[in-house]
């Protein structure tokens, strides 16, 4: 073989192999440590800019929802305690308690209450911005005689009255004084009748309401009877309510002593409320004057709303900031009606109207939802009501429509003022309605030993 050239090449050894396989591995591990911290870096600078972290918030996610899931498993039995408590009025939900502790906490609830109100109205605001920018107008409402938010007031004869049972139908009567807030006599021989019903219930506490059903006779006392034939203004008067208490059925879970509650239904009928809106226009000319030399537009004189006293107050503005520049269009005005009673009380609109001079509008003002006609001069109630000068115009919508969302008069435009600059037109409106206030009466259910045994 040596004599054709060749040369046997040398076997690499063992040694040879195993360095060679061991160098491989190592390179193998430094790559990989390399491409490893390549991607750390590579994270890293991810998660620097990125705005969540959402690997971490996975593992916390699934940390805090174990975390969840053993706390509810615990309390589990304690949910289901109080859920079975408050449907069979058992516990902590019986009656007794309920009627104990619901008025002790009804303070609470109605300085928490509005809060809920005012979070909403907040975000009606960001989901539309319009409902919240308001009316501009620049009246200012006053009322013309000191004011009151209730008719009546009722003062139980003590704090709580208690009614020993001793057995059932036990004749009871309790009493408690009226005093008549109003600026008028109120009764069956007057103008404004007073009616009155007396029945089991509560405005702010179920669990007496619940008791005074199931233990008294009869459930509806009085229905709609006058109360008297005349209250004269700031007078008290004492009346009584006689009825019939039994003992709790055993399968009530009612448990003596407790408390239990009246509802007194006052209800007012054919009081009247008006208001008074000065409406100020300047003439366009004027107007173009003053702004071609560069003078404010500002009136003459403040205008400011006239009310009459009473719960309910006729709240009337104009859409635009006055003075309204004569020729410009239509004036809409915006009619609402504003409830300043205390508590649950309620009302009945019967009748509104507002009157309209016919020195600015000689043509009737017809508009959707109002009908208009010469007025007649006349009293209602403690209004002198203005003659054939000026338009009434009365709304026919529903009642409904007015106490809840009140309603709108659209006055046509006045395109000349004359040869007056400056004019001041009062727009008068006069509403009828009824007036219901709720009151409570709440008393203690008593017997002594194994009378209700």
């Amino acid at each position: 073989m040596r004599a054709f050239g060749f040369r046997k090449t040398p076997k690499k050894s063992d040694k040879d192999t195993s360095f060679e396989d061991l160098q491989k591995k190592t390179e193998e591990l430094q790559a990989r440590k390399y491409e490893a911290e390549i991607k750390e870096i590579q994270r890293e600078s991810r998660n620097r800019t990125q705005i969540f972290d959402f690997e971490t918030l996975r593992r916390n996610t699934k940390r805090r929802a174990a975390v969840i899931f053993i706390v509810l498993l615990v309390i589990s039995p304690v949910i289901v305690f109080f859920f079975l408590s408050s449907t069979s009025h058992q516990g902590p939900f019986a009656y007794n308690l309920e009627a104990y502790y619901t008025s002790v906490f009804a303070p609470v609830s109605s300085l928490i209450s509005p809060l809920f109100g005012i979070v909403t109205s907040q975000l009606a605001c960001i989901g539309n911005p319009v409902v919240c920018v308001g009316q501009q107008t620049t009246n200012i409402t006053v009322v013309v005689y000191p004011t009151f938010t209730s008719f009546v007031t009722v003062t139980p004869a003590s704090s709580i009255q208690t009614v020993f049972l001793t057995g059932n139908d036990t004749p009871a009567n309790l009493f408690y004084t009226v005093s008549n807030n109003a600026n008028v006599p109120l009764g069956a021989s007057t103008n404004n009748a007073l009616f009155l019903n007396e029945s089991c219930g509560s405005t702010d506490n179920p669990a007496e309401a619940h008791i005074c059903v199931v233990t008294t006779s009869p459930k509806v006392i009085l229905s709609n009877a006058s109360f008297s034939s005349v209250l004269l203004s700031k007078q008290t008067l004492t009346n009584e309510t006689k009825m019939s208490v039994s003992c709790p059925s055993k399968s009530s879970n009612i448990a003596l002593p407790t408390l239990s509650s009246l509802i007194l239904n006052f209800t007012i009928k054919n009081y009247s409320a008006g208001s008074i809106l000065p409406v100020q226009f300047v003439s366009q000319q004027f107007s173009q004057q003053l702004l071609a030399s560069s003078q404010p537009l500002e009136p003459n004189l403040p205008s400011v709303s006239f009310v009459s006293p009473g719960p309910l107050q006729i709240v009337m503005s104009v859409v635009e900031p006055m003075p309204i520049i004569t020729g410009t269009g239509n004036i809409p005005i915006t009619i609402t009606v504003k409830n300043n009673g205390v508590g649950a009380n309620a009302y009945k609109v019967n009748s509104l109207s507002i009157f309209l001079p016919k020195s600015m509008w000689p043509t009737s003002p017809q508009g959707s939802g109002w009908k208009c006609v010469s007025s007649t001069s006349s009293i209602k109630m403690q209004f002198a009501i203005p003659g054939s000068s000026y338009w009434v115009c009365t709304n026919t919508e529903s009642t409904q429509q007015l106490q809840s969302a009140g309603t709108q008069f659209v006055l046509p435009q006045i395109t000349s003022l004359s040869s007056l600059h400056f004019n001041t037109v009062p727009i008068f409106a006069y509403m009828n309605y009824n007036y219901y206030e709720y009151m409570n009466m709440p008393y203690k259910i008593s017997a002594s030993g194994s009378v209700c045994g």
